[in-house]
C-alpha cells in the first residue's frame, strides 16, 4: 500500500510541475470565492518562513498553493509549491525557503491558490526584508 501512495504522490507532484512549466492555469481572479488571511513572512533558523490561512471550507478545494516571489512587487516568479495544509491545523499553510537562496533586499511575496476546477487566486502582497 505504501508503494502505492508513494507512487501516487510522485506522479501528482510531476502532473503539477509540468502545469506549472506549461502556465496551463494562467488565468489569475481574485473574489472572495478563497479568502487567504494572516499572510506573514518571518526569518526563523536561517530559513524565511512564510505562514498564511485559508478558511476550512475553501481550504477543502485548494489543490495546491504556489508560493511567488519579486524583487520590485510587479513581476513574480514561482519559488515553491505547497500540497496541502497542515493535518494538526486545517485551513493552515506554511512555507519555508533557506535564507542562502535568497538575494539581498526588499522582496515581495504572494500566494497563488488553485483550486479544484483550475480556477486560480493571488493573495495580497508582503514584503520582506534578507
Amino acid at each position: 500500500m505504501k508503494t502505492t501512495t508513494s507512487n501516487l504522490r510522485l506522479y501528482f507532484s510531476a502532473l503539477v510541475l509540468i502545469i506549472i512549466s506549461t502556465n496551463a492555469y494562467s488565468e489569475t481572479v481574485n473574489t472572495g470565492n478563497t479568502t487567504i488571511s494572516n499572510l506573514n513572512a518571518a526569518v526563523q533558523n536561517n530559513n524565511l518562513v512564510i505562514n498564511w490561512m485559508i478558511a476550512e471550507t475553501t481550504s477543502a478545494n485548494t489543490n495546491f498553493c504556489e508560493v511567488q516571489a519579486s524583487n520590485d512587487g510587479i513581476n513574480f516568479s514561482s519559488i515553491g509549491m505547497v500540497l496541502g495544509a497542515d493535518p494538526k491545523a486545517p485551513g493552515s499553510f506554511s512555507f519555508k525557503q533557506n535564507l542562502a537562496k535568497i538575494k539581498s533586499g526588499k522582496l515581495f511575496y504572494r500566494i497563488l491558490t488553485v483550486e479544484s476546477g483550475g480556477r486560480t487566486y493571488t493573495s495580497n502582497i508582503i514584503q520582506a526584508d534578507k
